[in-house]
């Protein structure tokens, strides 16, 4: 299939199907689909706007019907139950952001933004977990007696911690500040569990690695990439299912009353430009991966050019 925006997969029970939300090429609607390991093509399942959370031992899905984008892999919608089949929705509470199933399919974890706070309840009505910033990637470990996250201080910020809590929300490990935190699954060979995070020296999401952390906050080295990779799940047979990312930052720049504009980028991330007292050059720092140095590149508006030796003149 074409490349496009995942956000979510997880394996169902069989550990072969998977199902994933994801919103095309372009756009950020949701779309539900399932590969099957008798039928390779991802084939459409439940309403549109519909985005995958979890799947249950039972083979039931968490979903958010109604949901929203609201930055990086997150969205934001009415909690959901629907059937890996025929079957429609069945809701279960609005306001809802993620969500896991118990081991045994019986209750769901949740987070939700209530007062303008992060919630964390397990099970839904019982609060573990306060943050002024932000939770994501909520997983219940296989016992059902722990919950990782992701704590994101600021909203819309996904730097943070990997944070591993008890049933009665009492921190039990977590680890060092990521400059990016995206993606965690549960370990099954032991209680580790395995989340994506670059760090503050690479700066990029084409950097990401996989790393483990056990109960008493020790991190190792999982897996590197050499481009940037999610960890979406990992099966009871220990199968990994991730998605492999490629982000850009494009820089567009047009004239008032131009019919169309002109794509100034360059290389993986060219960001925050600025313009010359002319007019007639455009200066922006661009970034390349693994490292995500950083340097400064000119162009010349009319043609397009790149010239790095120009740096100086839009000073």
């Amino acid at each position: 299939m074409p490349p496009e925006a995942i956000f979510t997969a997880r394996f169902a029970p069989d550990g072969k199907t998977i199902v994933f939300s994801s919103a095309g090429a372009v756009g950020t609607v949701p779309h539900l689909y399932v590969i099957r390991p008798d039928y390779p093509e991802a084939l459409a399942l439940g309403p549109d706007s519909t985005h995958l959370l979890a799947v249950s031992s039972t083979g039931t899905l968490a979903v958010l019907t109604g949901a929203v984008y609201a930055g990086h892999r997150l969205f934001e919608g009415t909690l959901a139950t629907l059937p890996l089949g025929p079957g429609a929705p069945r809701a279960l509470l609005a306001g809802v952001r993620e969500a896991d199933w118990s081991p045994d399919g019986s209750a769901i974890a949740i987070i939700r933004r209530v007062d303008g706070e992060d919630r964390v309840e397990y099970p839904i009505g019982n609060v573990l977990a306060r943050s002024a910033g932000y939770f994501s990637d909520i997983r219940v470990s296989p016992d059902g007696a722990m919950l990782a996250l992701f704590d994101h201080p600021t909203w819309h910020d996904d730097r943070g911690t990997a944070v591993i809590v008890d049933r009665r929300g009492r921190e039990v490990a977590r680890s060092v500040v990521h400059w990016a935190l995206e993606g965690m699954a549960w370990s099954r060979e032991e209680s580790r569990v395995v989340f994506g995070g670059t760090s503050a020296s690479h700066g990029s999401y084409t950097a990401m690695t996989a790393y483990s952390m056990d109960l008493h906050s020790r991190l190792r080295l999982e897996l590197a990439s050499a481009g940037g990779i999610t960890l979406q799940d990992i099966s009871a047979g220990h199968r990994w299912l991730v998605t492999h990312d490629e982000r850009s930052y494009r820089l567009l720049v047009g004239d008032p009353g131009a019919g169309q504009e002109r794509d100034l980028s360059w290389l993986e991330i060219s960001e925050t430009p600025a313009i010359s007292a002319d007019g007639k050059l455009s200066r922006f720092p661009i970034r390349v991966r693994p490292a995500a140095s950083t340097t400064a590149c000119c162009c010349e508006r009319r043609t397009g050019r790149r010239r790095r030796d120009w740096v100086t003149a839009c000073r």
